[in-house]
């Protein structure tokens, strides 16, 4: 009689445990950002968002990275970014980046045709 009772116990305790809710890492990277960028074909400034992409917790949708004024695609791991290599109107982007606190910096090269371009931007959170 008293195994089915242990055994319903365990079953429920490993149900609960399956079930936990994801732990959303995107979270602390979402905002708008101040950015100030260098690059190896000039400098430049400006606004930057990250929002959620609504595919997992460990996703973002970073907007105007360059000043390109497009959306690249990032997953997070604790407080780093990984931009996969993708194609945003033309060019070819990749990099990685880092929060701390409400600073944001993203090192990534891009590409276009024979043409590419090492930067650095660094900016805070608005």
């Amino acid at each position: 009689m008293k195994l089915p009772g242990i055994l319903f116990l365990v079953i429920c305790m490993l149900t609960i445990r399956c079930t936990k809710e994801e732990i959303r890492e995107n979270v602390k990277f979402l905002g708008a950002y101040t950015m100030s960028e260098t690059c190896g074909l000039g400098d430049d400034s400006y606004d930057l968002v990250i929002w959620e992409s609504g595919r997992d917790a460990q996703s973002i949708v970073i907007y105007n990275l360059y000043n390109w004024g497009e959306s690249a695609s990032a997953r997070v791991s604790g407080n780093t970014l990984t931009i996969e290599e993708q194609i945003l109107d033309g060019i070819t982007f990749s990099g990685s980046g880092s929060l701390n606190g409400d600073a944001l910096e993203i090192n990534f090269d891009v590409s276009l045709d024979s043409q590419s371009d090492s930067c650095n931007a660094t900016g805070v959170r608005k």
